[in-house]
């Protein structure tokens, strides 16, 4: 009996936010500051001025300059036989590069980083050393997450906690261990994603207010909604938002409204209807959209979030949050029959979307703009994208899947592919890319995604 009332608490917050994409706090780069470093010298031409200056460079958006300078600098601590400084020169370069999507170069350079300090012999074995080595994962780890190997991140973060806790580096280690939260979370594990953060946030509680007590409770209250908490979750994130605000930290705060808005809207899904479970039982299948009357007081909620994601963009400079909250924002004109506007936002999301380069945040935006599309084809087809763009939007996030071997991206991605072909009455490729979600889902134990697919494969039958 329990299990069937935890059961149909995940499966109402599903339906309530099918795919609502949630971006957490990612690792903290190692910085371009010359902490492991002499004193910077007044002579640019020193390996030490030309870290700062690849610095000046990075944070005024000039990466490919910053990489130039940063190779010269790896160069001379090469000729000095510097081995830990040219590794935090690598690892820069790496994080450069990932900057500017060239993620086969950012791999590139960071396993160079990370081999350096690996092969150098137990001698040197320093404090200095462990503290780069430790954040040399964190970069690795970040980059593989944007990649879609979020196991292979989460063993580095692992890696780089023990290495933290070891030397007494709390703050990183609290750090390091929101990043395994992330990585649960991409994994699907959200009650150990949880569990890893609930003695972090008892530590964070007694201490003054910062960045990583906003990211810890965000990124806590991004998981209770994950498991359809959402009271708990909104409670969570006003706090969040509360402390952005104090310590006056516009990407912090962008970040948080960003989850805010996304569980005011689970709230106005949920309150839409008094008994949201009838509404349930009218799908036939998941993406199938059901057209119920708005109350005024839901027509408002839902205005409030869509003033919420346009606050995020306001304040934003993140070109991931941007697309997200437009992602979302599209999903609420919809729900609040708005189709004119949304048609017009999603032909420019396509637009934006198909610039990015191959990553785990594209394909699921890819997946995320392909459902609203659905949607929206379902109640105003004049305003809707074409049968076959929208399912090419979806073979193209199955291929970007695979290349990236992102298992559970390939399945929410090939899941949502059926549910086109079924709603085009395509009823041999609905059944055959279904079950192949299905046969996806269960291989990597993604219960949340095998369940919708299961759902809509018994429909087909």
């Amino acid at each position: 009996m329990q299990y069937k009332k935890w059961l149909s608490k995940i499966f109402l917050f599903i339906l309530a936010v099918i795919l609502s994409l949630i971006w957490g706090l990612m690792s903290n780069p190692i910085s371009f500051s010359t902490a492991y470093a002499f004193k910077i010298s007044q002579n640019n031409l020193n390996s030490q001025g030309l870290l700062q200056e690849a610095k000046t460079l990075y944070d005024e958006g000039k990466f490919t300059e910053a990489i130039t300078i940063l190779e010269q600098a790896a160069r001379i601590f090469q000729s000095q036989n510097n081995l830990v400084k040219q590794s935090i020169a690598f690892s820069n370069i790496s994080n450069t590069y990932k900057q500017i999507g060239d993620y086969p170069q950012a791999l590139k350079y960071i396993t160079k980083s990370r081999e350096l300090l690996e092969n150098q012999s137990n001698n040197i074995d320093s404090k200095e050393r462990v503290k780069v080595f430790a954040q040399v994962l964190d970069i690795q780890a970040n980059l593989q997450l944007t990649l879609g190997k979020p196991l292979l991140a989460l063993e580095n973060w692992k890696e780089a906690t023990a290495i933290y806790k070891k030397e007494n580096f709390n703050k990183a280690k609290n750090r390091s261990l929101i990043n395994q939260n992330i990585a649960l979370q991409a994994l699907g594990r959200y009650q150990l994603a949880l569990k890893i953060l609930e003695p972090v946030l008892t530590e964070l509680n007694e201490q003054p207010a910062s960045i990583l007590k906003v990211s810890a409770l965000r990124n806590f209250g991004d998981v209770q909604l994950y498991m359809g908490e959402i009271d708990a979750s909104l409670k969570t994130l006003q706090k969040s938002y509360e402390i952005a605000q104090e310590i006056n930290s516009t990407p912090q705060i962008a970040q948080t409204l960003l989850s805010l808005a996304n569980v005011q809207r689970a709230k106005a899904n949920r309150l839409r209807s008094p008994l949201q479970s009838a509404t349930i039982f009218e799908k036939i299948t998941p993406l199938v959209y059901i057209t119920k009357p708005i109350s005024p007081e839901v027509i408002k909620l839902y205005q409030r979030v869509v003033e919420t994601y346009e606050q995020t963009l306001a304040i934003s400079t993140s070109p991931e949050i941007k697309i997200k909250a437009v992602l979302n924002k599209l999903g609420v004109l919809i729900e609040l029959k708005e189709f004119s506007k949304a048609g017009k936002l999603s032909s420019e999301l396509q637009s934006a979307i198909n610039k990015l380069p191959i990553s785990k945040t594209s394909i699921e935006a890819r997946i995320n703009l392909a459902q609203n599309l659905l949607f929206l084809k379902q109640v105003s087809p004049e305003n809707a994208s074409k049968w076959e763009d929208i399912a090419k939007i979806l073979a193209d996030s199955i291929k970007q899947g695979s290349i990236l071997s992102d298992t559970r991206l390939q399945a929410y991605a090939m899941g949502t592919l059926g549910s086109l072909y079924l709603q085009a009455e395509n009823l041999t490729n609905a059944h055959k890319l279904t079950k192949k979600a299905v046969d996806l889902a269960v291989l990597i134990e993604a219960k949340d995604i095998a369940y919708l697919w299961q759902w809509q494969l018994g429909y087909i039958f």
